[in-house]
């Protein structure tokens, strides 16, 4: 399972052009994927979510690699 943070979902969904690369883009579909659609503030719900799950996240944010308890969970989206 991946959680997804609300860029790449938006992105993922809406195929906004140029956003996801190819490889994230098959990441997404070949895994079960939950969308988790939240503003930039409530960034400790979509980590929690990711670890009650032991889901990795996926995730643009340039702010979750500060969050250790992703460490091992967090694939950073470029």
């Amino acid at each position: 399972m991946i959680v997804l943070d609300t860029h790449i979902w938006h992105w993922w969904i809406n195929q906004i052009p140029g956003k996801l690369s190819p490889d994230i883009i098959d990441l997404i579909e070949e895994t079960e994927a939950v969308a988790i659609s939240a503003i930039s503030c409530f960034d400790r719900i979509i980590i929690a979510t990711a670890l009650h799950h032991h889901a990795s996240l996926l995730s643009f944010d340039a702010a979750f690699p500060a969050y250790h308890e992703l460490d091992g969970y967090l694939i950073q989206a470029k």
